[in-house]
């Protein structure tokens, strides 16, 4: 379940990796390689909903029509 900060919804690092089916570890990968925005809150990051979706925008594959 998002949590809310300033009006925004955010995402662990777990709940992200259990919508993708990821691991946490690539999650952070994700985040370090500035993959996928997010804000650090002592040791825990947060993933913007819009970060989320911009993301998912990013990686979305096209359809192959020569299949």
């Amino acid at each position: 379940m998002p949590k809310e900060l300033f009006n925004v919804k955010v995402y662990s690092v777990k709940e992200i990796a259990r919508l993708l089916g990821k691991s946490e570890s690539t999650i952070r990968r994700y985040i370090y390689d500035g993959q996928l925005g997010a804000i650090q809150i002592g040791r825990e990051y947060l993933i913007p909903e819009s970060e989320l979706f911009a993301f998912i925008k990013k990686n979305q594959t096209k359809p192959n029509i020569w299949r």
